[in-house]
């Protein structure tokens, strides 16, 4: 005896031909990719087949539960492609070979009546959770939830921005996972159309003319340049499926072989699943060689381990096992339902991780599927309910209406703005001329002892903001604090200023300056005595010297004199001064109360003519520095002048390209650099403060020479071309006095984003760490801790507030702005 399956023994000899053949009745269908391929009307059933199904299954949610060890757990979706094609091709070539015809629309049918019910199932019950579930609504969803059904799916995502490596981000679909059932449901209908024209005009050049569009495929995956054409394109995945018709029409079920061949197969079997195992535990989703022919010549592991399947061996043998069985049976529910709990039932919800949410995802899929398998797909696939054309073509029709009407009443999602993704090509002014114009300020400092009435309000409706940095009956005074406490003028005029710059400054002379004149009238000075003219009144001379005195503390600042008191001699040279200076504005008010309406105009004119005295900040970087910039000008424009000279997706260093991942590259050689647009900038505009805000460019690769090679984080050259554009960003800054500070990277927590190499915690780190580095070689270098800021501000939801992983909301950022960067400046700038 040969050999035997499930007790049916097949004789024959080791050194003669045996017929390979499997229990010879029909129990279950065969399987395709995820799915069962249906009633065949003389195929053999071999359990060994649903055991590769239930592998298959197992390592993608594996994958897809994200367990340590199974990185390339998307690789067994092609061993279902490759199944898929050949269980279909042997479908079709055993009707047309036992009735001499093929029935297109019995084809179809089978294929609707097993495909359809889990998936519309899997399709309404995401789009009845959004109705009620919002945080599971995206920009999306209802465009993913229509394709998937429609079977389009695949197509939807290869235009989308986002790769498969972003399955594990914030915000993925929860229909991702039906690419692979649109790729097979177009296969199911392209395919049989072209094998009926084959069989019935040439069917001896079936195997020639499926190995051709094999080849083809394979080419149309190394010529495309882009990683999502190549995972999600039908025209590409199809080789992997032709791989499995091809070795259909030269290894079908129970065609006869020697032993000595099935030996053969036994062993190939045996190293195609050690190199399935190999493949799934070490290769990544984001390694180069998936998109490089990997995943057509992996189809050749999936042919090794089907022929295993076919003859006795170690992987009949296992496969064959029943518990792999049982779940093989099932496996296309399983995937259908797999992804949507994962989504669904995610750790925020739960609130927990780790093997418990590992072990609960698994218990509601599998009781999903048992649910669907037994009450929906069992009955309808086995023609228990549904009866006849009609009525399943009504019952279809009615189904897929309610679940599109379902779609299509999801509420509308609102597209969150993110900072900095509108980011220009030029440079950005936020606190021009036009900008302090626009928008002036209002505070107005009164210092002196005497109480004043300025007006509410100017003529143009700007409010009027009193600022009086010494309380009433403190005199103005110049020279150290007095015995009364109160300060001189300077520190006064620093005082009112510490907030936020005012627009205008009233010094008021009255009686308590008067009676400080008084009191120094009565203690002569040795400049009194030495240098005062004899015929000179002692009473001008005080006054006169108080008067230079003040006038020298307010270092060429433009006020208004107003003076309350009697015409004096203190009166006189406040109006002498005035005469004397461009700057001072003099005003003589008996009555001080009517002094509102008399200073309205000179408000007005000293508020147009105040100098812009904001500090100036000139802001570089990548698309998040925009949104700082912006922020910065929102919350504190009436403190800073922001200039934004940076760029998106544009490095410290002058590149010409900048890399993601594989083939994501960008041209950036039109980025602003330290010797070209810097060079002109920071001596120009003059800053007091450059802020250097850097994350993605700086933690992608980088490319310095067109074609040459690239380079990240950690390599000297990189080291060496950031520290060239600093030192020259340096040089520049130092000849205008402008100090430096970097701005910390945060840690990425999932979004859109999330999942590039550039994302990882390695190179976020390492990019601060080499922030801190150039500390050490220019000591005028500051770092603000951004990072922190960021991640406070997120509690202990790590990335909630970045919408893609990187970019915040603009009320978000403004709000972590005025909480938190504004004062770190003010402290950097204090800090002479």
């Amino acid at each position: 005896m040969v050999g035997s399956n499930d007790g049916v023994e097949v004789p024959g000899d080791v050194d003669e031909v045996l017929m390979w053949t499997f229990s010879p009745y029909v129990a279950a269908e065969p399987a395709s990719n995820l799915s069962e391929v249906g009633e065949s009307r003389g195929l053999a059933y071999v359990p060994a087949l649903d055991g590769i199904r239930a592998l298959s299954v197992l390592l993608v949610m594996a994958f897809h539960l994200e367990i340590a060890g199974f990185t390339g757990g998307f690789l067994p979706v092609s061993l279902f492609f490759t199944l898929s094609g050949y269980l279909i091709t042997q479908l079709i070539l055993d009707e047309f070979d036992s009735t001499g015809r093929f029935s297109l629309l019995e084809f179809w049918s089978r294929r609707f009546r097993r495909l359809m019910p889990a998936a519309l199932l899997g399709i309404a019950l995401i789009a009845g959770l959004a109705l009620i579930v919002e945080s599971l609504r995206s920009p999306r969803l209802r465009g993913d939830l229509g394709a998937a059904l429609g079977y389009v799916a695949n197509w939807r995502f290869a235009s989308s921005s986002q790769t498969y490596a972003d399955l594990f981000a914030n915000g993925a679909s929860p229909v991702q996972h039906f690419w692979s059932l649109a790729i097979e449901e177009q296969f199911y209908v392209v395919f049989p159309l072209l094998m009926a024209g084959l069989l019935l005009r040439a069917r001896r050049s079936v195997v020639f003319v499926l190995a051709g569009l094999m080849v083809a495929s394979v080419l149309f995956g190394l010529l495309a340049d882009s990683r999502n054409l190549i995972y999600y394109g039908t025209h590409v995945r199809a080789a992997e499926l032709l791989a499995g018709a091809v070795l259909a029409t030269i290894m079908p079920i129970g065609r006869a072989i020697s032993s000595r061949t099935a030996n053969a197969f036994a062993t190939i079997a045996t190293i195609g699943v050690v190199l399935l195992g190999a493949a799934v535990a070490t290769i990544s989703i984001d390694d180069g060689i998936v998109y490089s022919g990997g995943l057509a010549a992996f189809s050749l592991v999936s042919v090794a381990v089907i022929l295993g399947s076919l003859v006795p061996g170690p992987v009949n043998w296992l496969m064959s096992r029943r518990p792999l069985v049982a779940i093989g049976r099932a496996s296309y529910g399983l995937y259908v339902f797999h992804w949507p709990v994962i989504i669904v039932l995610d750790d925020d919800r739960l609130g927990f991780g780790g093997l418990g949410l590992v072990i609960v995802r698994i218990a509601v899929t599998v009781a999903i599927t048992m649910l669907s398998y037994f009450l929906i797909e069992n009955p309808v696939r086995r023609r228990r309910v549904l009866l006849g054309f009609r009525r399943a073509a009504a019952a279809a029709g009615v189904s897929v209406a309610a679940v599109l009407a379902t779609i299509l009443v999801i509420p509308s999602f609102a597209v969150p703005v993110l900072a900095g993704l509108d980011a220009p090509d030029e440079v950005v002014s936020f606190g021009g001329p036009e900008a302090v114009a626009a928008v002036p300020s209002t505070r107005v400092a009164i210092v002196g002892g005497d109480d004043v009435e300025l007006p509410a309000s100017l003529p143009d409706g700007t409010i009027i903001e009193v600022v009086r940095p010494d309380p009433l009956g403190c005199p103005l005074r110049v020279g150290l604090l007095g015995s009364d406490g109160c300060g001189s003028v300077a520190d006064a005029l620093v005082d009112a200023s510490l907030e936020s710059p005012v627009a205008a400054t009233v010094l008021v002379f009255g009686r308590t300056e008067r009676e400080l004149l008084e009191r120094m009238e009565g203690t002569p000075t040795a400049h009194d005595l030495l240098e005062r003219p004899w015929w000179r009144d002692r009473s001008f001379a005080v006054a006169a010297d108080y008067v230079t005195s003040v006038a020298a503390a307010l270092d060429s600042r433009s006020v208004i004199v107003v003076d309350l008191g009697p015409s004096d001699a203190l009166g006189g040279e406040l109006a002498e001064w005035a005469a004397r200076s461009e700057n001072t504005t003099f005003l003589a008010v008996a009555d001080g109360p009517s002094l509102a309406s008399e200073l309205e105009p000179l408000l007005v004119d000293a508020i147009a003519a105040t100098p812009d005295e904001r500090v100036r900040v000139l802001v570089i970087g990548d698309s998040t520095s925009f949104g700082l910039a912006e922020a910065l000008d929102a919350v504190a424009e009436d403190q800073f002048n922001v200039l934004w000279a940076g760029g998106r997706n544009c490095p410290l260093a002058a590149v010409e390209r900048v890399r993601w991942w594989g083939d994501v590259a960008f041209d950036l050689s039109a980025c602003p650099r330290a010797d070209r647009e810097w060079a002109m900038i920071v001596p120009d505009f003059s800053p007091r403060l450059v802020l250097m805000v850097y994350s993605v460019p700086q933690q992608a690769e980088q490319q310095y020479e067109k074609d040459g090679e690239w380079f990240s984080l950690g390599d000297p050259e990189f080291d060496r071309r950031q520290r060239e554009a600093l030192g020259l960003l340096l040089e520049s800054g130092r000849s205008v006095g402008a100090k430096f500070a970097f701005l910390t990277s945060p840690r990425v927590f999932g979004g859109a984003l999330g999942a590039a190499p550039f994302a990882s915690d390695a190179r976020v780190d390492a990019w601060n760490e080499a922030m801190f580095s150039y500390i050490g070689t220019w000591p005028e270098i500051s770092v603000v801790d951004w990072a922190s800021f960021v991640l406070a501000a997120e509690g202990d939801r790590p990335g909630s507030l970045r919408g893609d992983g990187v970019h915040l909301a603009p009320e978000d950022l403004q709000a972590i702005v005025r909480a938190e960067v504004v004062p770190a400046l003010r402290e950097l700038l204090a800090a002479g």
